[in-house]
């Protein structure tokens, strides 16, 4: 890994204080060129130049001897945690996936069970009550049994012709559970005109009045 950088250490400035500027320009010219191109030119240098530049390049040695020594050590800890995972995973068997089950089909919504009901009552009034009743029914029974109940009821509605005023309400009818109410019809017997029975009988014949 290469290095993007180097220490300029604070000792340098001092003995740099007593070279000229130009002879500053050559020595950080040379830094430069070591660092970047990897270029020597130590022995372009002038004199007092050329000694403090060798102090430097040591210890530039040095610095990047401990970079490298830090890289490899981290390079190694690395290879070291990819084996450790490797042993780990290493003899166990292959995990097989988990089939899917089929989800069973949802069961129709409130609503639209609701609509069902609705559109068989045979009053259709306040249905946002009747849609409120409803769901508090089908909580304690099952929506078939109210349709059934709803049937049966409207039968007797249809045989006595019972008239629209006299029809509960649909939220009326579920709040007081008339699902369960008995919705027999019940037939009259033709009543016979006394009448005309008298008028086949026999003239004389004593009924006891």
């Amino acid at each position: 890994m290469a290095k993007n950088a180097f220490v300029f250490y604070y000792d340098w400035l001092d003995l740099l204080e007593d070279q000229s500027f130009e002879n500053k320009g050559k020595l950080i010219d040379a830094v430069s060129k070591l660092h970047l191109n990897g270029e020597d030119i130590t022995d372009e240098l002038p004199e007092g130049v050329r000694m403090l530049f060798k102090q430097m390049k040591k210890q530039f040695e040095r610095d990047s001897e401990k970079y490298n020594a830090v890289i490899e050590k981290r390079r190694n800890a690395g290879i070291k945690s990819g084996l450790a995972r490797q042993e780990k995973t290493i003899g166990k068997p292959p995990v097989e996936p988990v089939p899917k089950v089929p989800k069973a089909p949802k069961p129709p919504k409130e609503p639209c069970l609701f609509e069902d009901f609705y559109t068989l009552y045979p009053r259709k009034e306040a249905k946002q009550n009747a849609l409120k009743a409803y769901q508090k029914a089908v909580k304690q029974v099952s929506h078939e049994a109210i349709i059934e109940g709803v049937s049966k009821y409207k039968q007797q509605i249809e045989a006595k012709q019972t008239e629209k005023q006299y029809i509960k309400q649909p939220a009326t009818w579920l709040n007081q559970g008339c699902w369960e109410d008995d919705y027999t019809v019940e037939t009259k017997q033709n009543l016979v005109d006394i009448n005309a029975m008298w008028a086949n009988e026999p003239k004389g014949v004593s009924y006891g009045f």
